[in-house]
């Protein structure tokens, strides 16, 4: 393909939902690459646990190249790149957005009193592949090939920039943090001879996963320690006692809008006599 080919597509729909994808091939008389991008935004990303559609907006974005280069006749290498992100809302059920107790009475937060706003739980998922292999002719009956791979799967899990904000009778009575990630690497070989109508093919494959998570998690709701015997039906401390509550979450770091989303540090809390 000396000239270059491809094309672009677009679409718009409900929800506010809009993709565009484009691809591109360009080669010579010894190499050539196909390059393909695609991306999508939505005001429903996921399948909402209402009717309505509460805090459910995401965006995704992938990108793939294929690139070969032919060395001599006898020896070729084909690369193989890839990358895609997504970063979406958890969908709210209506409590979890407006922080009704059986629309009697609206959750507070237990150091401030004040009201507590929407939760704004977002995850963000990060994948990249690299997988390059490379051909060698040994006569005109044998091929050798040798390749590799290295695959990395991060899904980050983040809660609500105020962790109280988490807090959903009879759903979520803690506020929780994900840093999961996942990585495939290996080789692979073969030795494949033809003669005729037969055909033989020996190889071998070597492969290891290597798994890391730090899941951190926090109460939030000071009704689910037992024992204390001094909140009252509310979850609020009686006046007089002395009762313990959660202190604040110790949360650096930042978040963006669009999708740039970042967050660092550890959960921790404390009591404090009131």
């Amino acid at each position: 393909m000396k000239t270059p080919h491809g094309d672009v597509s677009t679409s718009y729909g409900s929800f506010g939902t809009a993709n565009v994808g484009l691809n591109v091939g360009y080669g010579g008389e010894s190499w050539g690459n196909f390059l393909g991008a695609s991306g999508l935004k939505s005001g429903r990303f996921l399948d909402p646990p209402e009717f309505a559609v509460m805090h459910d907006k995401g965006n995704e974005e992938n990108f793939f190249d294929r690139v070969d280069y032919k060395f001599s006749n006898a020896d070729s290498i084909l690369l193989n790149l890839e990358y895609t992100r997504s970063w979406f809302q958890n969908p709210n059920s209506f409590d979890q957005q407006f922080h009704n107790i059986n629309n009697a009475g609206v959750l507070t937060d237990p150091l401030t009193g004040a009201p507590l706003g929407l939760t704004d739980q977002v995850s963000q998922i990060k994948t990249y592949n690299i997988a390059p292999t490379w051909t060698h002719l040994i006569g005109s009956s044998t091929v050798f090939a040798l390749g590799g791979y290295v695959r990395k799967d991060q899904y980050n899990y983040y809660p609500s920039a105020n962790p109280f904000n988490d807090l959903s009778p009879d759903l979520q009575s803690e506020t929780v943090t994900q840093n999961r990630k996942l990585t495939n690497a290996g080789l692979r070989s073969s030795l494949s001879y033809v003669k005729g109508i037969h055909n033989v093919k020996l190889g071998g494959v070597y492969q290891q996963t290597f798994l890391t998570e730090d899941d951190q998690i926090g109460i939030v709701d000071p009704t689910l320690v037992p024992g204390l015997g001094c909140l009252d039906a509310n979850g609020q401390p009686v006046p007089g006692t002395a009762c313990a509550i959660l202190a604040p979450f110790d949360l650096t770091g930042g978040r963006g809008q669009g999708g740039n989303y970042s967050r660092g540090g550890t959960f921790s809390f404390t009591a404090i006599p009131t």
